[in-house]
């Protein structure tokens, strides 16, 4: 008997193990956000939602920080990493508990709403440009984020959901930078 139940507590155990190992898998070491991972299998579950193409269809934000090259260069790795982590605390201050909050690359963040639309989406895109702008990680200067937002269309591809949203980012860098764009799936549905 002894050594069934010393056997059964080696299972929980190594299960308990297995479990916290396929959680950390999911999660950026760093900022405790799901790392790109994460963020794609939830992206994957999402383009599945039946809101696809309504007014409340899910929305994606992704959110490069700005000058990044420049910044790595200024404060060192030590102090990147605290800028990284205090970027990832203010993503992680506007999601509710059904957002997916992610780091999926070096500067780019991204937030998956689910639920939303694009109103909601682009006020929290603007809380978030704005909490982002208080950060100040030397005294050079503060930070800045350009944020794309875009809500996903009906039978839409993870591909093309991530890459409107991409495109959007992209336009608020070009367009001078520490801005919010939206482009709406849909024009009905837009901001």
């Amino acid at each position: 008997m002894a050594k069934l139940e010393a056997s059964r507590q080696e299972v929980a155990s190594l299960r308990q193990e297995v479990h916290r190992a396929r959680s950390e898998a999911l999660l950026d070491p760093l900022t405790g956000l799901s790392n790109r991972r994460g963020f794609d299998r939830a992206l994957a579950d999402c383009v599945h939602s039946p809101e696809a193409g309504t007014p409340t269809a899910p929305c994606l934000l992704l959110g490069d920080i700005d000058d990044f090259p420049a910044l790595r260069e200024r404060l060192g790795e030590a102090r990147l990493n605290d800028a990284l982590r205090q970027v990832a605390n203010t993503v992680r201050s506007i999601a509710q508990s059904h957002h997916v909050a992610a780091r999926i690359e070096d500067d780019e963040f991204a937030l998956l709403i689910p639920g939303a639309g694009l109103h909601e989406a682009y006020t929290l895109a603007e809380q978030l440009r704005h909490g982002v702008a208080q950060l100040r990680p030397d005294t050079e200067r503060r930070l800045s984020l350009s944020v794309g937002v875009t809500q996903l269309g009906l039978g839409e591809s993870a591909r093309d959901f991530i890459g409107r949203a991409d495109q959007a980012l992209q336009t608020s860098r070009a367009q001078g930078r520490n801005r919010v764009t939206v482009l709406a799936a849909d024009e009905r549905f837009a901001a």
